[in-house]
């Protein structure tokens, strides 16, 4: 043990220091390499483990390994049964491709696979959802508005599954300067839609077209292109004008449908990333007609 340094003994066993290391000692992981088992401890090497504190490894002489028996015919099979259980367990199922970790496979197929089959079945449910709603009626809504927050409808447009015209009108808004008022973005309403103040200077407002407007929704299924920001600004500017419900049958949002046909599916957000509405021109009847 020339060179080595004992820094304490246990119950008779030396501790050495990492460095130099105390040759002709082996680990039981190098034994087990070689073939064999290990013998009796002869040391322990401590080291500096930075996360979790000190280490230790344990000695052994390889002059008093045991050799391990060669394993017999049946423990090679078992083994080899063993082996090809593991491989299966990590196996896609459907396109057979092996991944590194079990944990890998959702109900035993891969990302890809299960991306595959989620998607297809997602867009088959979505048509059907459609047809479904196509075959049973509803009317679709589109707006332009002032902005984005805080904003009025300055054309709305209705039409019927068919694509007859229920409803178009624009809008004169309380606050038209918020046409041209540009946000974070630099981007003002009027640059979106081309619709300014003076266009609207006699146009009618909501409360005069509100009954023509609650004629065309009442009672029916509401379909938007971004339900979650079309309806609220129209139940914010029917409330300003205290004007009562329109009282849908239901609301549903066509592009959550849309995404979904789509199939963009993003694994951060895990849900399907929106869509351009294709088709659109920036007005609330060819938007409506688009969706």
């Amino acid at each position: 043990m020339e060179g080595a340094c004992v820094m304490a003994e246990f119950n008779g066993v030396p501790i050495y220091s990492w460095d130099p290391w105390p040759e002709p000692f082996v680990t039981k992981s190098q034994l087990s390499k070689a073939g064999y088992k290990p013998g009796p401890l002869r040391g322990v090497v401590r080291y500096s483990k930075s996360s979790t504190g000190d280490g230790f490894l344990h000695l052994f002489s390889p002059d008093e390994g045991i050799r391990r028996k060669p394993p017999t015919e049946k423990q090679l099979a078992a083994r080899a049964k063993r082996k090809e259980a593991e491989l299966k367990a990590r196996t896609c199922t459907r396109c057979g491709a092996v991944q590194y970790f079990k944990s890998d496979l959702s109900s035993g197929v891969c990302e890809e696979c299960w991306l595959e089959i989620k998607t297809a079945r997602d867009r088959q449910r979505v048509a059907e959802i459609v047809a479904g709603v196509l075959r049973n009626g509803c009317v679709i809504l589109d707006m332009e508005t002032t902005g984005l927050y805080d904003a009025e409808p300055v054309e709305i447009a209705v039409i019927d599954h068919t694509g007859a015209v229920l409803f178009n009108s624009r809008v004169k808004p309380l606050r038209p300067e918020r046409l041209s008022e540009r946000g974070d973005s630099g981007v003002a309403a009027t640059d979106i839609h081309g619709i300014t103040a003076e266009d609207l200077a006699n146009a009618p407002t909501f409360g005069e077209i509100y009954p023509a407007l609650y004629h065309a929704l009442h009672g029916k299924h509401v379909v938007v292109y971004n339900k979650d920001f079309d309806l609220p600004i129209l139940r914010a500017t029917r409330q300003e004008w205290y004007c009562p419900s329109f009282g849908f049958e239901k609301s549903s949002c066509a592009m959550l449908w849309y995404a979904q046909y789509c199939g963009d599916w993003s694994s951060y957000f895990q849900s399907y990333r929106w869509q351009p509405l294709p088709g659109g021109d920036h007005s609330a009847l060819g938007d409506a007609r688009a969706t």
